[in-house]
């Protein structure tokens, strides 16, 4: 159990105290978050690998039941199937296909709204959001004048 303990106090430690080729061993708020980020992408990488692997094997154990049953018992073949796409998906993607598929959202909502969008902006608005466009010289029509 001791060795348990040691290990979790060295990673507590590199996490907080990590400052670097600088050497130093004062804290630093600014690196303490990023170890904090790298550690949580470890971390949702293995959770997305591992949520893969079960989904996986529910879905060959389903599909398994469903073809040596001979037709009594029920399969759902569409979930199946589907569990053993988003399991594969997962097992092989991981974080990165995560993070591929929210850039891609991202790029198409910034084409949908006409603007690049940053999240940073958010949080010193008054507001009022994104910006939209104006309504026409006659209040009630979106197409520009003149």
């Amino acid at each position: 159990m001791s060795s348990v303990m040691t290990a979790l106090n060295d990673v507590a430690v590199k996490f907080m105290l990590d400052t670097g080729s600088s050497g130093g061993d004062k804290l630093d708020i600014l690196k303490m978050m990023g170890n904090a980020g790298t550690y949580l992408k470890k971390f949702g990488n293995a959770l997305m690998i591992i949520a893969g692997i079960v989904l996986v094997i529910i879905a060959v154990f389903q599909i398994v039941r469903g073809l040596a049953g001979g037709g009594r018992g029920q399969v759902n073949w569409v979930m199946s199937i589907a569990c053993l796409l988003i399991g594969g998906m997962l097992l092989v993607g991981g974080w990165n296909m995560a993070a591929g598929f929210a850039a891609i959202g991202k790029d198409t909502v910034e084409e949908m709204v006409g603007q690049d969008i940053n999240f940073t902006d958010f949080a010193n608005d008054d507001g009022a959001g994104l910006d939209t466009p104006q309504l026409g010289a006659s209040g009630n029509s979106a197409a520009p004048t003149g």
